[in-house]
């Protein structure tokens, strides 16, 4: 009995070993057959790697082109213009050169226009150009001929190749004022323009404010205040036809202008510069009526109150 069940365990065993040698030949096979699918994968994975490698390769050196192909089209094009700003340059000297020794821009003629007052050599002469000079190193300097006070303003052009034009616009003497021996001639906006001894018979502004008379270059604000309503007395005297000559103004109160004219001997008294319209037209009458009599006008009054102008008759005793 024990003999056989040795040799049972005994076949058991070899059986057991059989299985086991078995299950492990199995294994070593299915190994065998899974190792060539992982060396396949690994192979597309390489294969892949490589392409994706040579891929990026042909890219930066695709890229390396165009980077080369941009910067040379930079230098052609700065070359370019380098070569474009030098004939620009050399054309550029060639003209100043030109203008500089050419005969053809040296002034010609200076031609002035609108004077009067001073002579064409006297405006030349303030603005400092010469026959000869060259037209375009020329200094244009209206503001040297405005210095001299007849002229109220000026211009000045460059007429091509080679002339100049000046034009002016000038002061005129419309009153004078009385500075003990001297008279003082001003314009309408009260620039002084001439201190002489020489009488030219303009309308006398008597009783001014403005000191050291002599010596100013324009009248001071009271009486510049005052000129202003004495422009719109002329005025008034203009529109209604009055021609006499008037011989002074006296412009002490600016409330009681009076106004004096020598031939027709008659003194008006205006009063302020309101209403002129109306006091002119009192003023044109009574004259008109009292054509060949001495003596005062009065149409200084408050019209608004019943004001009536009358005429006052100079008597001389003899």
């Amino acid at each position: 009995m024990k003999q056989k069940n040795r040799k049972k365990e005994n076949i058991n065993k070899t059986n057991d070993l059989k299985k086991t040698k078995k299950k492990e030949h199995v294994k070593k096979k299915a190994v065998k057959q899974e190792k060539p699918k992982e060396t396949h994968i690994q192979k597309e994975n390489n294969d892949k790697k490589e392409h994706n490698e040579n891929r990026s390769r042909q890219n930066n050196k695709s890229e390396k082109r165009r980077i080369s192909e941009k910067q040379r089209k930079k230098i052609e094009k700065r070359t370019k213009l380098i070569l474009v700003l030098i004939v620009l340059i050399i054309i550029t000297i060639a003209i100043a050169v030109f203008i500089t020794i050419s005969p053809l821009f040296k002034i010609q003629e200076i031609i002035v226009e609108g004077n009067s007052q001073l002579t064409k050599e006297q405006i030349i002469e303030l603005s400092n150009i010469k026959i000869g000079d060259n037209i375009f190193f020329t200094r244009m300097q209206a503001n040297k001929i405005e210095n001299n006070e007849y002229i109220k303003s000026a211009q000045m052009h460059r007429k091509m190749p080679n002339k100049i034009t000046i034009k002016v616009e000038e002061r005129y003497k419309a009153y004078m004022l009385e500075a003990g021996e001297q008279y003082v001639y001003i314009d309408t906006q009260g620039y002084i323009l001439e201190t002489t001894r020489i009488n030219l018979n303009k309308t006398i502004l008597k009783n001014y404010k403005t000191k050291n008379i002599s010596d100013a270059q324009r009248l001071e604000n009271e009486d510049l205040e005052k000129l202003e309503d004495v422009l719109k007395i002329i005025k008034s005297l203009e529109e209604i036809e009055i021609k006499d000559e008037i011989t002074y103004i006296d412009i002490k109160d600016k409330d009681n202008y009076i106004i004096y004219f020598k031939e027709a001997k008659k003194l008006i008294y205006i009063g302020n510069e309101k209403n002129l319209a109306n006091k002119m037209l009192y003023v044109k009458g009574i004259m008109e009526d009292t054509k060949d009599l001495e003596g005062k006008i009065y149409v200084n009054g408050d019209f608004s109150k019943g004001f009536q102008p009358y005429f006052r008759q100079e008597v001389n005793n003899v």
